[in-house]
């Protein structure tokens, strides 16, 4: 059966034991191993990179999702477009339009977009590490989505006009966005730079994020926003070395709770949202 191409190189299925370290347990993926890039996974299934990988190209996605049902499994391994260099508009992992996808398990670097989805429904992005990419580290659209226990790191440096710094960028109803570790996100002078911003994203939950800078940055650096979203709870996140914390903006709506900061100057502004302090915020 054919469901990743590659050029003419047709990537077959195997079986093989990946043994993950940290958190995550050992599994036995039966998968069809990805072997090079560029490919475009066309039927349901369960694949996994063979090896780390490299995508020289500044357009398209080194990885295109174009199916239902898919779990992309980087097996720990490195997926890596630095060599396009900063002017990139390419992707990482890219779809559009399918529904339940999963994107897991390894490192993403260099790209304009780590990972780039936009999607029906029921999308999850979890223990990727996102390092060193321009404009987004995980760039996810669609209803009931899942990003969680991700590591995002150095986002920003795009050498694209008007580019903003997105660490995770999220826009859907009813997600989840928990447990991420988003560090330096870079916000230049005369910049707007976001740890995770979440717009249109009515019902969502935002919680136990640690968003932190190593120095204070010197553009405007915003830990949490939400704009143009109703009724979302923003719990038990950390930030530090921002201008802001937590800001519900252009309408945005919900409640705040539990959360820290340090060296934050403005933690929890009042702009034109309404945010409601449920106490505990620091």
């Amino acid at each position: 059966m054919r469901a990743v191409s590659s050029g003419r190189v047709v990537l077959l299925s195997g079986t093989f034991l990946a043994i993950a370290s940290g958190a995550a347990p050992a599994q036995t993926l039966d998968c069809q191993r990805i072997r090079r890039v560029p490919v475009t996974i066309t039927e349901p299934g369960h694949y996994c990179l063979a090896r780390d990988l490299s995508f020289g190209s500044t357009t398209g996605a080194a990885i295109r999702i174009d199916s239902d049902d898919v779990v992309l499994d980087l097996n720990g391994r490195t997926l890596d477009g630095s060599a396009a260099g900063s002017a990139t508009e390419a992707a990482g992992v890219g779809s559009t339009g399918h529904s339940n996808l999963v994107v897991r398990n390894g490192t993403i670097r260099g790209f304009r977009s780590g990972v780039e989805l936009a999607v029906a429904s029921a999308a999850a992005v979890e223990g990727i590490r996102a390092v060193g990419n321009t404009m987004s580290g995980i760039a996810a659209e669609g209803a009931g989505l899942q990003v969680r226990g991700n590591q995002v790191v150095g986002t920003g440096g795009s050498t694209i006009p008007g580019s903003r710094a997105l660490a995770i960028a999220v826009r859907g109803p009813g997600g989840l966005v928990a447990d991420n570790l988003v560090v330096d996100t870079e916000a230049v002078a005369g910049s707007f730079a976001y740890g995770i911003h979440a717009t249109g994203s009515d019902g969502m939950v935002i919680e136990g994020n640690r968003i932190a800078n190593g120095t204070l940055p010197s553009g405007v650096l915003f830990g949490i926003i939400v704009p143009f979203s109703r009724n979302v709870v923003v719990s038990n996140n950390r930030v530090t070395n921002a201008t802001h914390a937590v800001v519900f903006s252009s309408f945005g709506s919900g409640t705040y709770r539990d959360n820290l900061t340090a060296g934050v100057a403005d933690p929890y502004p009042a702009f034109d949202g309404a945010g409601v302090d449920a106490g505990n915020n620091q």
